[in-house]
């Protein structure tokens, strides 16, 4: 898919988004999309009350074969560095990432992960997280489209 193809892309889904009343077939909708675009193994959207900050609801798609465990695991540790940092999350390695307890994904069998926060009127309403087992998935050029991607969503 060409840069202009995953542009065209959001276009679309912005469209999609904007006539669509169901709440969960927009989160559907999304998922589906964001695991296309990015050519990722598994999505999950985590949306959290804007008061507590605490999670009220989380959307898992997969693609992949990713242990439930291990999603879960890094899952609930990225987004918690997504909202300390308050910056979208990129890593090509996830088990030798520096910004975690050493050996804390050790086990796992993911390799890159990325996540954005939804942001909606200037509050973080939850987050997008993909997971691949891919050495190298995620390339810090789609940082920027991820970013959009998520913005269109909130």
């Amino acid at each position: 898919m060409t840069d202009q193809d995953k542009v065209n892309s959001l276009f679309e889904l912005a469209d999609v988004l904007s006539h669509q009343r169901d709440y969960d077939e927009i989160l559907r909708l999304i998922t589906q999309k964001v695991l296309a675009l990015f050519n990722s193994e598994t999505a999950s959207i985590v949306l959290v009350n804007p008061n507590t900050q605490h999670t009220v609801k989380t959307i898992v798609r997969d693609g992949g074969s990713i242990n439930k465990q291990q999603q879960q695991l890094l899952q609930t540790n990225i987004v918690g560095w997504v909202n300390k940092n308050r910056k979208s999350f990129l890593s090509a390695n996830i088990q030798a990432d520096d910004r975690f307890r050493k050996g804390l994904f050790q086990n796992c069998d993911v390799q890159s992960a990325m996540s954005a926060s939804l942001v909606f009127q200037s509050v973080m309403i939850g987050f997008i997280v993909l997971l691949d087992n891919r050495n190298n998935q995620f390339k810090i050029n789609d940082v920027a489209l991820f970013e959009k991607f998520a913005l269109i969503c909130a």
